[in-house]
């Protein structure tokens, strides 16, 4: 029978620190998008335009990172309650 080396807190505790980088992440993006409109007010030139199109594409980036980063701490969650499970029924 295979055994399992995991620390089921380990695993909720990597998950919480990852839920918390993606909350200030949010934050940061909802601020700094909010910024870069302000700015649109006195940067009248065509390299507002070019920069905006690369802050766009790299905030699309962003979003699908923590769709997916937030799919993966559900992932990991479920996996240290399996494990935990596990280790519960004197299988380590």
């Amino acid at each position: 029978m295979p055994q399992i080396y995991n620390d089921p807190e380990k695993l909720r505790n990597f998950a919480r620190e990852l839920k918390d980088f993606l909350s200030f992440v949010e934050s940061v993006e909802v601020m700094i998008n909010g910024q870069l409109l302000s700015l649109k007010e006195s940067w009248k030139d065509s390299q507002y335009d070019k920069f905006k199109e690369q802050f766009d594409k790299t905030m699309r980036l962003m979003l699908e990172f923590t769709e997916t980063a937030n799919k993966e701490c559900k992932f990991l969650e479920t996996k240290a309650d399996e494990l935990e499970e596990y280790h519960n029924q004197g299988n380590i």
